[in-house]
């Protein structure tokens, strides 16, 4: 009871003296009142919302409980350095002093830290750690010394004095944000608009409220304004909202892919349940936009009742997400889902049958990064037929392993492009009228010693998705240019050179210059190159494929159609654009020589052809047999493995030199 009786009478005594000597403080203390309240209402609203996990959240709520912990200790040590004077209460001034300067130095190495994770994606190099830890280390040894030194302030009889490490407070403080300015400026392109000007903002701003402190410090203007920007952080980078699906209530992607780079950052272990429920448009027509959104909040509810470990994220439309963390096996959730999937839901009284179907997959077994993981998701979500049974998939690893070969052979072919070591194999076009070999069609290869020859199908995709067939394209025609000027094969009848143009080349007008400055730099004559457009590309009618045709036409480049007959509009093709020859596909000359009716079909397009002042190239001749059915319908020239596969460059020169048949030879 003496105890109890001595704190309340010793809480009479400092409200006494405080009310006694309120107007003695030298310091304007409405700023921190002010800052204590804003820090404390963000605080709460800041850890209302759930855990989010990522280290820039912790390092954001780290901010917020230090600024509350600061602007508390600035008010107090304002207070009582005015109110308790003398020996008799020195300890209690210098604990209170040594606190507020602790957790104030503390702000701007939160703020420091807090800005590196966000340029770098949630990561932090061990250089940026030493930049945080060396300034806050010395200012710490700084406070502790205080009390011996007087580095911080000292306090007497007549009061609290400052000291020069405050000096070296505000200078640290400088450095971190001067850091920060310079890192952000340094990666803005790795920020988006949002986060450059948040980060600008806050940063600038705090550097001019510590130069306006280090001068004015009777305004303690400073814990305000990190108030004003904590919350300014608050509204554009750390706002909760952005991290949860409004219908359904959960969390959505963009947290998602957060978390799950902590995860692989830290190579902890993991599983993803990915979800795509059936039904909802059903749900949708029947019981309107409503009904769905209800039932999709059931489902989510539902999901996240299994574990409360576990992590639910609403993607977009019936796509869910499972973020199972650790070792734990994902199977008895998958089970269970199953098990109410096959029993009925309910939306305002009425039922509705859903289906589900699931791809699980595990962190490191299957997946080894974040494309990988969202890849899974993707893949499930395209895959999904609404028609079929309740099913799960575990590993997938035909995606996973399919995932893997896309991205090996897109390095590959930016190492290719960076060496230009595509290699060009040629294939013989022989001339039926001459009985030689005239021409040849040029085809990039692209051969890696882990996967061998990558077949062009696939490379030759991916380089339109990654904008590098401009690149390519370049060297094809660079390296077909090289041949033809160190070889000379027109003095083997050779005169025309066949080279394939993307789909993305054919809407680029700027690949006639490009390609004109690399055909001329050989002194290569412009009629030995025809550029083949193959039908598929023609009947999408890109806007500049006329222009780039007619360009190319009046400096004698030729154009071929390849692949007639795939059924793309054929006669349309054929008379919209200028073609100097037709090259029939392996699909028509293989048909004729099974059917009859193929046959006549092919005998009267060759007729039509020939009619429009137009040479017949037919692709695919295998046979003896095709060669002479060709030869009497009037073919002019043929492609194919009878004649001669596609060769390197050497012996293409031999084939065509000694005018070789591969199928005449094989026979021998």
């Amino acid at each position: 009871m003496n105890i109890i009786t001595e704190i309340v009478n010793s809480c009479h005594l400092f409200q006494d003296s405080l009310i006694a000597n309120v107007n003695k403080v030298p310091w304007i203390l409405y700023f921190d009142i002010c800052a204590i309240c804003l820090n404390i209402v963000l605080g709460v609203v800041f850890s209302s919302f759930n855990n989010f996990k990522t280290n820039q959240c912790k390092v954001y709520q780290l901010m917020i409980f230090s600024a509350i912990a600061s602007s508390l200790t600035d008010l107090l040590s304002a207070i009582v350095s005015t109110i308790w004077v003398g020996k008799d209460h020195i300890v209690l001034n210098y604990l209170i002093h040594m606190a507020h300067f602790f957790v104030q130095i503390t702000i701007p190495a939160l703020y420091a830290l807090f800005a590196f994770l966000i340029i770098n994606d949630e990561k932090i190099s061990a250089k940026q750690w030493w930049v945080i830890i060396i300034p806050f280390s010395i200012v710490v040894i700084g406070i502790l010394f205080t009390p011996f030194c007087g580095f911080e302030f000292y306090i007497d009889d007549q009061g609290y004095h400052r000291g020069m490490g405050q000096t070296v407070n505000y200078l640290s403080a400088f450095f971190y944000l001067l850091v920060c300015l310079y890192e952000i400026i340094k990666n803005k392109r790795l920020l988006n608009k949002q986060q450059l000007c948040a980060l600008v903002f806050y940063t600038v701003f705090t550097l001019t409220l510590c130069l306006v402190q280090l001068f004015f410090y009777r305004f303690l203007l400073q814990e305000i304004g990190i108030s004003f920007s904590l919350f300014f952080i608050f509204l554009t980078l750390q706002n909760p909202l952005e991290f949860i699906d409004a219908n359904t209530g959960s969390f959505n992607r963009n947290l998602f892919e957060k978390i799950v780079k902590i995860n692989l950052n830290r190579k902890k272990n993991f599983s993803v349940i990915a979800l795509k429920v059936g039904g909802i448009a059903y749900v949708n027509e029947k019981a309107g936009s409503d009904g769905g959104n209800a039932i999709l909040k059931s489902i989510a509810n539902y999901l996240k009742s299994l574990d409360r470990k576990n992590t639910v994220y609403h993607f977009f439309g019936p796509q869910f997400v499972i973020l199972v963390e650790g070792i734990k096996d994902a199977t008895d959730y998958v089970n269970t889902i199953l098990s109410k999937f096959d029993l009925p839901w309910f939306v305002n009284q009425n039922s509705y049958t859903l289906s589900v179907n699931m791809n699980v997959v595990k962190y490191p077994s299957h997946v080894h990064c974040l494309k990988d993981v969202l890849g899974i998701i993707d893949y499930n979500a395209s895959s999904f037929d609404p028609h079929n049974t309740n099913s799960a998939t575990f590993g997938n690893s035909s995606y996973v392993a399919q995932r893997h070969r896309t991205e090996t052979i897109k390095a590959a072919i930016t190492d290719a492009i960076s060496k230009k070591s595509f290699e060009i194999h040629y294939q013989p076009i022989f001339d039926v009228s001459k009985q030689v070999y005239s021409s040849c069609e040029a085809l990039c290869r692209l051969y890696t010693p882990s996967m061998g020859y990558i077949p062009p199908d696939e490379f030759i995709h991916l380089a339109e998705q990654s904008g590098e067939i401009g690149m390519l394209g370049e060297i094809v025609v660079e390296q077909v240019c090289s041949f033809i000027q160190r070889f000379h094969p027109e003095q083997y009848g050779v005169n025309k050179f066949h080279i394939n143009l993307s789909p993305a080349q054919c809407d680029d007008i700027s690949i006639v210059s490009r390609f004109l400055n690399i055909i001329d730099s050989f002194n290569v004559p412009h009629s030995m190159i025809n550029f083949e457009i193959t039908e598929t590309v023609a009947s999408k009618k890109f806007t500049s494929l006329n222009r780039i045709m007619d360009v190319f036409n009046e400096t004698n480049i030729r154009f071929s159609l390849d692949d007639y007959g795939t059924g793309y509009s054929n006669i349309a093709n054929v008379m919209n654009y200028p073609y100097s020859v037709i090259k029939l596909d392996k699909s028509i000359v293989w048909a004729a020589e099974k059917s009859h009716k193929s046959a006549i079909s092919l005998k009267y397009t060759m007729a039509m052809i020939h009619e429009l002042k137009m040479s017949i190239l037919a692709e695919g001749v295998e046979t003896e047999k095709q060669a002479t059915m060709l030869a009497e319908n009037g073919c002019d020239y043929f492609q194919g493995f009878f004649y001669s596969k596609p060769i390197r460059g050497e012996l293409f020169l031999d084939v065509v030199k000694n005018n070789r048949v591969a199928a005449l030879e094989q026979k021998q």
